[in-house]
C-alpha cells in the first residue's frame, strides 16, 4: 500500500475519505466509485432537506412547499435537488445491491458490509415513504390512510407500536422523518467503514489511494452523476412520482390507485398482494429479513465465482422486481393483486429454494 504525500495529506484532513475511497489495486472498475457516489448523493439529500425544513409547515404542507417554490429565491431548485437526489440515491443503492447479488459480494468477508447495506436500503425506503406522505399530496394521503388501516388490523404490542408511530398527523411524521434521516447518515458511515475494512489490501508498492491515481476516475463518475442529476432536475423533476402527489390530499375524494414513487413501488406492490392482519406488513418484514440473510442462504464457498446459472437467475430476479414496480402503471388491472402475489412468492422462491440449490453443488 503506497503512502503518496498527496494521499496522506488528504486522508489526514478530510474526515471519512478513507472509508469512501480506501486503497485499491490498479485497474479497478468504475463500479468501485458507486459507494463514493452514494455518499455524495446522501449528503446532497440531507443538506437540501435541512433547507426544506426551514420553510416546511406540517399544518399546511402543500401551501408551504408552494411558498418555497415560488416566493423563496431558488427555492424550486432546492426542492428539485431533494426530489431528484432521492431518486438518484435509491437508484444507486438498488444498483449496488443488484451488483452484490450478481457477483456474490455478500459472501465472507463482505457479509457485514452486506447486512449494513440492507439496513441502509430499509432506512432509505422508510424515510422516503415519510417524505412522500409529508408532501401533502393525495397519493401520500391515501398511502398514509392505508397504512393506518393496516395498523388497526394488528393486535397486541405490534398494534400499539404501529398506532403510536402513525397517529399524531404530519407533525409526528415530520419528527420521525428527521430521525430516519439522521439514521440514514449513520448507516451510511457504518456501511462505508465496513466496506473499507473488507476490501482486499494491495501488496506493498502495488496499491494506490484516492489521490492522485484514481482522482480522474472518481471525478468522471461524479461528473456523470452530476449530468444525470441535471437532466432530472431540468427535464424530469418528478420522474417516477405519481400524478396524485401534486394534488392536495383530503378525505372528500378517494384515490382508487394512488400509486407510489418508483423506488417504493416494488415494496408497495408486494405488500398489496397479501391481505389479513399481518399480510402486507409481514411480507415487507419477510422480504427485508430474506435479503438480510442472503450470505447464509448461499452455500458455496466464499471465494467461488458465481456460475452462469446463478447469474441468469439473478437477472431473472431483477426482471421480477421491475415487474413489481410496474404495477403502478396498471391502474385498475383486475389481475394485478394476483400477479403481485405470484411475483412476490417467486422472490422468496429464489432466495429460499433456488439460491441454496444452485450453490449447494459447490459447497464443501
Amino acid at each position: 500500500m503506497t503512502d503518496h504525500p498527496a494521499s496522506s495529506w488528504a486522508q489526514s484532513r478530510i474526515p471519512g475519505l478513507g472509508c469512501a475511497c480506501p486503497p485499491r489495486a490498479k485497474g479497478g472498475a468504475y463500479f468501485g466509485a458507486v459507494p463514493f457516489l452514494i455518499a455524495v448523493t446522501t449528503l446532497l439529500v440531507l443538506a437540501s432537506g435541512l433547507v426544506l425544513l426551514a420553510a416546511y409547515d406540517a399544518r399546511a404542507p402543500i401551501a408551504s412547499l408552494q411558498f418555497l417554490s415560488h416566493n423563496v429565491p431558488q427555492g424550486w431548485l432546492v426542492r428539485a435537488y431533494h426530489a431528484s437526489g432521492t431518486t438518484l440515491l435509491a437508484g444507486l443503492v438498488y444498483l449496488w445491491l443488484f451488483h452484490g447479488l450478481l457477483t456474490r459480494a455478500y459472501r465472507a468477508p463482505g457479509e457485514y458490509a452486506w447486512v449494513v447495506g440492507v439496513k441502509l436500503l430499509a432506512v432509505l425506503l422508510a424515510a422516503s415513504w415519510f417524505g412522500y406522505v409529508l408532501a401533502g399530496g393525495a397519493g401520500g394521503y391515501w398511502s398514509y390512510q392505508r397504512a393506518m388501516m393496516a395498523a388497526l388490523q394488528l393486535h397486541g404490542a405490534a398494534r400499539a407500536l404501529a398506532l403510536w408511530g402513525l397517529s399524531g398527523g404530519l407533525p409526528k411524521l415530520l419528527v420521525l422523518h428527521m430521525l430516519l434521516a439522521l439514521s440514514l447518515g449513520l448507516a451510511l458511515w457504518v456501511w462505508l467503514a465496513a466496506r473499507a475494512k473488507v476490501r482486499p489490501v494491495p501488496a506493498a508498492g502495488e496499491g494506490v489511494r484516492f489521490c492522485p491515481y484514481y482522482a480522474t476516475q472518481y471525478m468522471v463518475a461524479l461528473c456523470a452523476l452530476g449530468f444525470v442529476g441535471a437532466l432530472l432536475i431540468g427535464f424530469f423533476p418528478h420522474l417516477g412520482m405519481p400524478a396524485l402527489a401534486a394534488v392536495p390530499g383530503g378525505g372528500l375524494s378517494f384515490a382508487a390507485n394512488p400509486g407510489l414513487p418508483w423506488y417504493l413501488a416494488p415494496i408497495g406492490a408486494a405488500a398489496g398482494g397479501f391481505h389479513g392482519s399481518w399480510g402486507g406488513i409481514g411480507v415487507v418484514i419477510a422480504l427485508v429479513a430474506t435479503l438480510y440473510a442472503t450470505p447464509w442462504l448461499d452455500l458455496a464457498p466464499p471465494g467461488a465465482p458465481p456460475s452462469r446459472l446463478h447469474q441468469a437467475l439473478t437477472w431473472l430476479l431483477g426482471v421480477v422486481v421491475v415487474a413489481l414496480g410496474l404495477d403502478g402503471a396498471l391502474p385498475g388491472c383486475p389481475v394485478a393483486p394476483m400477479l403481485d402475489s405470484l411475483l412476490t412468492l417467486y422472490i422468496f422462491l429464489h432466495f429460499l429454494v433456488l439460491l441454496p440449490l444452485v450453490t449447494w453443488g459447490k459447497a464443501k
